[in-house]
């Protein structure tokens, strides 16, 4: 079959055999509205952007130097809004993300954005309010 074209330039690229591969991330976006790894404490309103980790490059496959120099593997992110271009990612830059995603994600993953109206299991929708609270 013919790979998706945001796909077509993963060739040494894995989709198997990796712990952080189907992960759901979450990352914020910058000013420009691009997916920001770096931002860890956004302000409110701030646009949350969601993907799945669908591939990985090993460090002896990649050309990617990290911070001390050395070869370093990415993992390759599709973001949901699917007008954003595939994104690389460090490991640590995963695990964020998915930590983001684990805390925040329920709660926007049925619309961007959206206000938790408290706890939510999957499936099942948030406690009403009592009657004649506030909503």
């Amino acid at each position: 079959p013919t790979p998706p074209p945001d796909m077509e330039d993963d060739d040494e690229w894995e989709h198997a055999g990796n712990k952080h591969i189907n992960k759901r991330v979450l990352l914020y976006a910058d000013e420009a509205g691009l997916p920001d790894p770096d931002i860890v404490n956004p302000p409110p309103g701030s646009v949350r952007l969601m993907g799945t980790i669908y591939c990985w490059l090993p460090a002896h496959k990649s050309n990617f130097f990290n911070d001390n120099g050395q070869l370093d593997a990415l993992w390759r992110c599709r973001w949901d809004d699917r007008y954003l271009s595939p994104q690389d990612l460090e490991e640590h830059e995963v695990i964020r993300g998915a930590a983001q995603y684990e805390r925040e994600g329920l709660r926007v993953s049925n619309g961007a954005n959206r206000k938790s109206t408290g706890p939510q299991t999957p499936g099942h929708p948030a406690p009403s309010p009592a009657p004649g609270a506030p909503h």
